[in-house]
Formats: C-alpha cells, structure tokens, sequence
C-alpha cells in the first residue's frame, strides 16, 4: 500500500478482509443470498489473524442500522452478526481473547505515533492521499445536493461517517476511509464528470466531428482528469518523505556507533 504503509504487517490482513466484506455485503443488498455462509468462514480466519476483526462486526452492525434507516429487511444482516460473533470465540484462548480484546481497544496509546489523532490542517502535503480521498467524496455528494436529489444510500453515508471519524480520532484508521470512500465515494464524482462531459459534448458537438466516435470520448475525458492529475502529481513533488527520529526517545546513537563498528 505505497504512500500508506511502508512495511507488510497484520493489519494488512485486516484491510484486504474489510474490502472483501464490503464487496459481500454489497452482493448481499442485491439479494445474492448464496453467499452468507462465506461471512463466518472469513470471520473464522480474520480473528485468528488480526484483532482488527473487529471492524468486520462493525461494518455488519453498520449496515444493520443503515438498511434499517432505508427502510429495508436487516434479518438476513442480523443472522450473519450472530454467527460471526460466535465464530470468533473459535480461537486458541477462547472467551479470554475477548477480553484482552476490550482491554486492547480501550487502552490509551499517547506515545504512539500511529494512533493518535489525524491533523487534516498541519501542511497541504501531509497526508496526501487521504485529502484527495477526502476531497473526492465531499465533491461528489456536493454535487448530488446540488443537482436536487434528495435520496440517498444511508447505509453507505454511515459508513463514510464512521471510518473518517476513526480516522481523525486515530491516524491508524486512516486506510479504512481511503477503503470505503474508493468503493462509495467515487459514484457521485464519476456522475459530475460525466455532466460536465455532456456539457462539453453538446458545445462542442458542432465544432468538432469526431465528438461521437471512441477518439472524441477518450479526448474529452483525458482533458477532464490532466488537471487532477498534475496538481495530484505536484502535491507528491513537493512532499519530500522525512523520518524524524527523536534522539531521546529512540537509541539513535547506539545504531550510529553499530553502523561505524
């Protein structure tokens, strides 16, 4: 994951099993109802892998309350929370797990870079990648206000909310917005590419003759996405990646005196 982790660790796991549930669930709102029993079997290999599991049973519990709110069925949704709760006690300690699990996620971490709070306003080129993220979904749902739609998927409006609260509270969380606003933030900015498109098209149609065929399209949508693409490719230039290493804190000149020995 360039840009977001720099090494393979376990919550790697956590991300690429948080990305498959969405697809599952999402299958599952279609009436896809073959797949339920997959939800505990992932369960059952997610807990015994990463303690991030956890957000598996919130994603569920999510689309529960959002469905609901869609005035939809939530049985189907209910039955795979239960069964997947009880498949996570399958592990080598058992009901113990949970709890150092409640330990883990309420103990405090003040020393630890990655969980503390996000600082959206700190530099322009600090995360980067969140912000462009960030700036697709707040466009994207901007526009469909503005073109006089009123209704709207709340159970993917909830699930934004939650994964970006995580992340401004704790800047470990920042993947799971990256996640959910690549999977649900993108549908309303593709719309507003797509007006502006046609906006293009019908002034354009009578200047230029190949407006209709496959080249005119390709031109059109390429001339859309080289502004985004510079400023993206400008922002990146400009941040200069740095490691700060507080000597009082990490035995840096133990590893300069190894390094020289």
């Amino acid at each position: 994951l360039p840009g977001f982790l720099s090494t393979i660790r376990s919550q790697v796991f956590t991300y690429v099993l948080f990305t498959l549930f969405i697809y599952l669930l999402e299958r599952l709102r279609k009436n896809d109802n073959k797949i339920i029993w997959i939800f505990p079997a992932i369960m059952l290999v997610w807990t015994n892998v990463h303690g991030g599991f956890l957000s598996g049973l919130g994603l569920i519990a999510i689309y529960i309350i959002g469905e609901t709110i869609n005035k939809k069925r939530t049985i189907k949704y209910l039955s795979i929370f239960i069964v997947s709760s009880l498949v996570t006690l399958i592990n080598p300690y058992g009901i113990q797990f949970w709890l150092f699990m409640s330990e883990a996620v309420t103990m405090p971490r003040p020393y630890i870079t990655e969980w503390q709070p996000l600082n959206l306003f700190d530099s322009l080129t600090n995360w980067i990648g969140f912000k462009i993220f960030l700036t697709v979904v707040i466009v994207g749902y901007a526009f469909k206000l503005a073109s006089g739609t009123r209704k709207f998927d709340w159970t993917k409006i909830i699930v934004l909310l939650v994964t970006f609260y995580l992340s401004i509270k704790h800047q470990r969380h920042c993947m799971f917005f990256i996640i959910t606003a690549a999977i649900f933030g993108y549908e309303y900015f593709y719309q507003l590419l797509n007006y502006i498109w046609n906006k293009l098209k019908i002034n354009l149609e009578n200047k230029l003759n190949f407006i209709n065929s496959n080249l005119g399209i390709f031109t059109v949508y390429t001339i859309q996405y080289i502004p985004l693409v510079i400023i993206i490719g400008g922002l990146c230039l400009m941040n200069k990646p740095t490691i700060k290493v507080p000597e009082t804190m990490y035995p840096v000149h133990a590893v300069e005196f190894i390094k020289i020995n």
